[in-house]
């Protein structure tokens, strides 16, 4: 035994060397050999978002504090999973400081538990605010020279909503027109109308934007752009200056649905900027302040705006929404929070367009189609925020779609462009043949939402739902002959069945319904005919009242109570010869026409929407003919208070003439001698008598020549 161990003791003088040789090249990483045992390294990132700082609890002593964790403890153990740990922060004084730490597992029931924390009600005076650590680590640091906002001093412009308490229910309406020797800075003016008389200045103001200006949705402020310092809003009786929004280069600006917040957009490039981390901002309208900025570059992956507005807003403005970089689904962010809504966008691939409903909290969208996978494009209804597919449709062969909501929300259409052979050219460009267009109508009253399929016969040109009624109106043809037809929807049938065919016109590319629906204007903006059709759709069968016509117009739109139309000519990219705009009653008949110099907008001051109840409105139509000949009464009340203004106008014009020519009549007369001294003795103030007159008689030869015209035969006509 104890040669063995002399012989391993003798062995084990010489220590083995496990290094590698010096030329040797070690070509495995360790990614490769410890793969599995790097993947459970752990990360901080991985503890910042399991962990949640709770702010808002009671601040209580040692004594007790025990009671504070049990009351704390059953609300953290109804939202967080079983494993939770929870900690506080005491201060010198031994007392907690007013937040708190929880730990979860993972980062899915990190994410539950705030989201149900955030905003929870303790007592009248403690409501919490959970927040992530990951999302406060993220948060920009403020400025080193940062100070607090001075105090504004309230500036009282009067009442917003003066202009709704209007007698006569008189609507207002904003032009913008560009003043000859005035340069570029246009004048905008803000004029109200009365039926049957000339539009009554109400103000206007030189150089009141820089660009453009735009009303909010319910008219309750006037929107102007100032390039260098930002968006101004204007309101009140004398449209005083109400707040003012910072950002530098603005060229476009949106209101959201309720005039709660208001939208920007500054391109990058216009202030030196490659890359501007806040070329979009919404402000909140009523403090003026910036509450989120955000990148166009990041959300679209360039700086190039596609389309304005680009954020959509859901009815209730509480969430606005774009496409996803990559077109392959949607962000949708909480406007409470200004941020992504669940932490996760709406996948849909191949989208291309979406619209939220002008009522609910749905979403309309169109996913194109993918040849190389295979898979059908897709028009569809979503709920939000639970994201379920209410109605999915999928069709193949589609080269594009566009979607179109009712005002009421009740159905939503798609044009669908479909062909029958699409083609690969050798320079990759694809070719479609064999176009034919379709509609395809969305019920979507109740929770099962139906579609009804719909070929047409021609080429689709333009597509317009009557507000609050089920039908719509559908223009179809080419240039030379455009036809509308009016459609009306019943359940009972698979699809919608025809009511009308209106004579077809030349160019007619525009349609639009009333705002309170029945009446129908089909139009040809930018054409030499410029036809205005007015149509009655209140009928069992629609018919047309009036053709107006208006040459080269290129804007038209209804005022906001559905009285009126008015057409406009506007300077436009190519010179527009002959600006101004004529305004039509609802019927067709001319009210007013108007040359305007270098008219380049002009727009109704919107009203903010009226529910009235059904009963209400049974009253209403119960009425009708007593409160209509109430109205016609005032009416030739105000146009003969109109015609003797006219005429006591004209009386103290004439009055004013005869008192200017009594003053000079006398000096006339004293320099009468004067006169027929310089004329030779000829006084031109005398009578002319009778003997004085001469009769001059004048003869003009003529000549006349008969000439027999004799029919050919049919002999030389063969």
């Amino acid at each position: 035994m104890a040669v063995v161990d002399n012989h391993i003791a003798d062995k084990n003088d010489e220590v083995p060397s496990f290094s590698d040789p010096e030329d040797f090249e070690d070509t495995f990483d360790e990614e490769e050999l410890l793969g599995e045992h790097l993947a459970k390294k752990p990360d901080i990132n991985e503890y910042e978002a399991c962990c949640i700082i709770v702010f808002g609890i009671p601040i209580v002593g040692e004594d007790r504090f025990v009671k504070l964790k049990n009351v704390l403890g059953k609300l953290f153990a109804a939202t967080c999973p079983k494993d939770y740990r929870d900690e506080y922060p005491f201060d010198d004084d031994g007392k907690t400081k007013g937040f708190c730490f929880l730990f979860v597992s993972d980062r899915d029931a990190a994410e539950n538990a705030q989201a149900i924390l955030d905003g929870h009600v303790l007592d009248k005076k403690h409501i919490f605010k959970a927040h992530l650590i990951s999302d406060l680590l993220h948060m920009k640091k403020p400025a080193d020279k940062f100070e607090p906002p001075a105090k504004r001093s309230l500036v009282d412009v009067g009442d917003l909503w003066g202009w709704l308490q209007n007698e006569k229910c008189h609507d207002q309406f904003a032009m913008q027109h560009l003043s000859p020797g005035q340069g570029a800075n246009p004048t905008v003016s803000i004029s109200w109308y009365m039926h049957g008389q000339e539009p009554q200045l109400c103000l206007d103001r030189q150089q009141w934007t820089d660009t453009v200006f735009k009303w909010s949705p319910h008219g309750t402020y006037l929107a102007t752009i100032h390039v260098a310092k930002g968006v101004a809003i204007w309101g009140g009786e004398q449209f005083t200056r109400i707040m003012r929004f910072e950002h530098e280069g603005v060229q476009y600006l949106d209101f959201s649905p309720n005039e709660k917040f208001l939208i920007t957009h500054a391109p990058s490039n216009h202030r030196g900027l490659s890359h501007d981390p806040s070329s979009l901002r919404i402000f909140d309208v009523n403090t003026g302040e910036m509450v989120k900025g955000f990148s166009l570059h990041t959300l679209v992956g360039s700086n190039r705006l596609n389309a304005w507005p680009f954020f959509k807003w859901s009815h209730d403005e509480q969430y606005f929404a774009c496409i996803k970089p990559g077109g392959n689904g949607i962000c949708v962010y909480d406007s409470d929070t200004f941020t992504l809504n669940n932490k996760k966008s709406i996948t849909l691939e191949g989208i291309t367009e979406f619209q939220w409903s002008p009522t609910r909290n749905q979403i309309g969208y169109y996913c194109a189609e993918r040849v190389e996978q295979n898979t059908p494009s897709e028009i569809g209804v979503m709920d939000f925020p639970s994201r379920e597919k209410l109605r999915s449709h999928r069709l193949f062969s589609v080269q594009s779609a566009e979607l179109y909501w009712q005002k009421c929300g009740d159905h939503l259409a798609a044009h669908t462009e479909r062909y029958t052979k699409r083609t690969v050219q050798k320079d990759n460009t694809v070719k479609f043949s064999g176009i034919s267009s379709h509609l395809e109508v969305f019920e979507c009253k109740g929770k099962q939402i139906s579609v009804q399929s719909m070929p047409l016969t021609e080429p689709f040109i333009s597509f317009a739902w009557d507000p609050n009624a089920d039908k719509f109106c559908v223009l179809i043809g080419n240039d030379n002959k455009a036809t509308p037809q009016v459609y009306r929807l019943d359940p009972s049938k698979h699809i919608p069945q025809l009511v009308s065919k209106l004579d077809a016109g030349v160019k007619l590319n525009h349609i639009s319904f009333a705002p309170v629906g029945g009446w129908l204007v089909v139009a040809s903006m930018d054409s030499s005919s410029g036809s205005v059709l007015f149509i009655d759709t209140n009928k069992p069968e629609p018919a047309r009242t009036n053709c107006a016509e208006h040459a080269g117009f290129n804007r038209g739109y209804w005022d906001p109570t559905g009285r009126y139309y008015v057409t406009c000519t506007v300077v436009t990219g190519r010179a527009s010869m002959d600006c101004g705009y004529r305004l039509y009653t609802f019927q067709g008949r001319e009210l007013l026409r108007k040359n305007v110099d270098r008219l380049t907008q002009l727009r109704w001051r919107p009203r903010p929407p009226v529910k009235l109840s059904d009963a209400k409105v049974k009253e209403i139509k119960k009425n009708m003919k007593t409160t209509s000949q109430k109205f016609e009464e005032e009416d030739k009340r105000e146009r003969g208070k109109a015609s003797k203004e006219v005429i006591e106008k004209r009386r103290k014009i004439m009055d004013e003439f005869n008192g200017v020519r009594e003053a000079n009549q006398a000096q006339y007369e004293s320099e009468k001698d004067e006169r027929i001294k310089l004329r030779g003795g000829f006084d031109c103030d005398a009578p002319i008598l009778e003997h004085e007159l001469v009769d001059e008689k004048i003869t003009v030869p003529l000549s006349t020549e008969q000439i027999k015209i004799e029919e050919d035969s049919q002999e030389t006509l063969e």
